[in-house]
């Protein structure tokens, strides 16, 4: 005799003298610390999203201001423009736009205006 099935909550079919399959009702060990996690990567993920828009928008101020200037480009086809320590240069390919700052630099010893002098006391 053939034995009828039926079909579970999931669609699948189960012979009537077996068991479905329960639904567990306890949550994964480490479910508070998976969902923490990825609750805070999802935040970061929206304010990296934000500051991604408004670096955007700079980025698009600074190349419409450098087109206005009508600064003239290098022999490489970069386009540079320098202010004290701060250099901004616009590479055509991507329209890629890099700030970079210089930094003062630390000499070493106790002054900086002096020289290490070698002394002898013989």
């Amino acid at each position: 005799m053939a034995k009828s099935k039926r079909s579970n909550s999931m669609g699948a079919q189960v012979a009537e003298d077996e068991q479905m399959d329960l639904i567990p009702d306890a949550e994964h060990p480490m479910a508070k610390e998976i969902l923490a996690v990825a609750r805070a990567y999802r935040a970061a993920e929206t304010d990296r999203l934000a500051a991604l828009a408004i670096e955007t928008k700079q980025k698009q101020s600074i190349i419409k201001l450098m087109q206005q200037a009508k600064i003239p480009p290098d022999p490489d086809g970069k386009t540079r423009f320098k202010s004290g320590k701060i250099v901004i240069t616009i590479e055509p390919r991507d329209m890629l736009v890099k700030i970079t700052e210089k930094k003062e630099t630390k000499k070493k010893g106790r002054e900086a205006g002096q020289k290490n002098k070698k002394t002898s006391d013989r």
